[in-house]
């Protein structure tokens, strides 16, 4: 109910169920309300940092079509030293999106409280062509093996039932994770996730080891998970 995709291999004779899972939400705003001058206050949907949302261009989804914004604070000409210091709170944000009043706003670009905002980022090969660049690869990346994996395992007819599940709301609690959890009754759950990259400048391997093109990994223990030891090694046993 809360909008995750699930599919099933049935396997009518199959004793288990697996579950695969992988995520397709991302990080996001939503607009919180309209200043009478036509700007938008938001609230940070997911983990945030809060200087990473300075500067960015946003596509606001309101009820009428999607319209672009860009995230704007006090203007650094008139801050005082110790404000040019601080680290900005999102409180002092707002969104531009060419509203010249709250009546505007609402009215002519049919904005809302409530609506969804998602970054103005565009896919691009960068040089060379062996680096990309794109917005929310945590998780499409894992959602694109999932149906790659259940187009294969179709057309071999495991001896398992498997559930794939496209999951919702990851970001803020991994809350249609829990939804499919119930619903897909799994026996054994493998989450299909982007990992944390450790090799660029200012990472450590005590923080991260993976390397790009250096091959899946397997994560050992996250803030609610820590993995059944004998399911650990027969993953590794298989992989090597």
């Amino acid at each position: 109910g809360l909008g995750s995709s699930i599919s099933v291999l049935t396997n009518k004779s199959a004793k288990y169920r697996v579950l695969l899972t992988a995520h397709m939400d991302e990080l996001g705003l939503l607009v919180k309300r309209i200043t009478p001058e036509g700007f938008l206050k938001f609230q940070p949907i997911g983990g945030w940092l809060p200087q990473a949302i300075i500067g960015q261009r946003w596509i606001v989804k309101t009820h009428k079509t999607e319209i672009a914004g860009i995230t704007g604070i006090k203007t650094v000409h008139v801050m005082s030293p110790k404000e040019r210091a601080e680290i900005f709170d999102v409180e002092g944000m707002f969104i531009d999106v060419g509203a010249t009043s709250a009546e505007d706003a609402r009215n002519r670009l049919g904005v809302r409280p409530g609506d969804p905002v998602y970054p103005d980022s565009k896919f691009k090969a960068l040089e060379g062509g062996a680096r990309l660049v794109g917005k929310a690869w945590d998780d499409r990346v894992g959602v694109a093996v999932l149906i790659q994996v259940m187009k294969n395992l179709a057309e071999i007819k495991p001896p398992v039932t498997v559930v794939g599940a496209a999951t919702v709301q990851e970001e803020i609690g991994l809350r249609g994770a829990q939804t499919s959890g119930y619903l897909a009754e799994a026996d054994i759950a493998i989450n299909l996730e982007s990992g944390v990259a450790g090799d660029y400048p200012s990472i450590s391997p005590d923080e991260a080891q993976e390397q790009i093109g250096g091959g899946p990994s397997i994560f050992f223990h996250d803030s609610s998970m820590i993995p059944n030891t004998r399911f650990r090694d027969f993953v590794v046993d298989l992989a090597e």
